[in-house]
């Protein structure tokens, strides 16, 4: 190689280097610009949404709290206190979060977030986690703290017991089961079989049973997917499956359920989030 093509060499090698700085530079630029808070807001939406809809699916409707509740980790109820919805909005009392709504008689889709409410939900974060909200940056930085695991929470083993599409009761229920008493009542009210009572150590466990309801078609299902123990509660994280329009489901009644048993807590309240997803077909 003669000192021409070196020297080339060396000039080719420095302008990739140049490129890939300035590339990097500009990207940063770009984040760390100031925007105006609507901006912000906007980003923020689309950012949490998107990670949502990827890591469990399509929800039913629009996104809800219970599904970002699903989704992070360390995003906690009274983050949402006071995120506005259409038709009402959310308030965090008596250490849980409830749905207050402007008219009962509203749809479900009414508990979707508004601009105004994911601005509020933006707010709170940037408080608890004490964030400038200036740019794009400080955006990604309170999405990352979302999925921080809190020290405080503590993940609890469980052992499925029973699942499946139909079960002899057909109203919605969420249950915890602490008694021999309780849980022989409750089996032989679930149970669609004669079997016999699965035995449970009440001593040191518990029984968690979600009931979906009754459905006119198949295609509809329920799982407990996580407990958690936290400081001053347990949460158990519920998914809720059901069939798509194009789905064709079986005409036929069904209601889902899962029962589980888990290590008995210490914490006196136990709590349901439940997130919603639509098979597509």
């Amino acid at each position: 190689m003669n000192k021409n093509q070196k020297i080339f060499g060396v000039i080719t090698v420095l302008l990739i280097v140049g490129s890939t700085i300035a590339g990097i530079l500009i990207s940063n630029k770009e984040n760390n610009s100031p925007l105006i808070k609507e901006e912000l807001v906007s980003y923020f939406r689309e950012i949490a949404s998107r990670k949502s809809v990827r890591s469990v699916g399509q929800p039913i409707e629009e996104i809800s709290p219970p599904m970002f509740l699903e989704v992070f980790p360390n995003l906690r109820e009274i983050d949402l206190d006071g995120v506005q919805t259409a038709l009402g909005y959310y308030r965090y009392e008596n250490n849980q979060i409830v749905y207050k709504e402007n008219d009962p008689q509203t749809p479900s889709t009414t508990y979707t977030i508004t601009e105004e409410g994911f601005e509020t939900m933006l707010d709170n974060l940037a408080r608890r986690f004490d964030t400038e909200l200036e740019s794009k940056n400080s955006v990604n930085k309170i999405i990352d703290k979302l999925y921080e695991e809190s020290l405080d929470n503590k993940k609890l083993n469980f052992r499925n017991i029973s699942k499946d599409s139909y079960n002899l009761l057909t109203t919605k229920s969420e249950n915890v089961i602490t008694t021999q008493e309780e849980w022989m009542n409750f089996w032989e009210s679930v149970s669609p079989n004669d079997g016999p009572v699965p035995q449970i150590d009440f001593d040191k466990k518990m029984v968690i049973a979600v009931l979906m309801g009754q459905k006119s078609t198949g295609g509809y299902s329920i799982e407990i997917t996580n407990v958690i123990e936290q400081e001053n509660d347990v949460i158990v994280k519920i998914k809720e499956i059901s069939p798509g329009p194009n789905c064709g489901a079986d005409a036929v009644l069904t209601s889902p359920y899962h029962i589980i048993e888990v290590s008995k807590s210490v914490m006196p309240v136990v709590n349901f989030i439940t997130a919603q997803e639509i098979t597509q077909c």
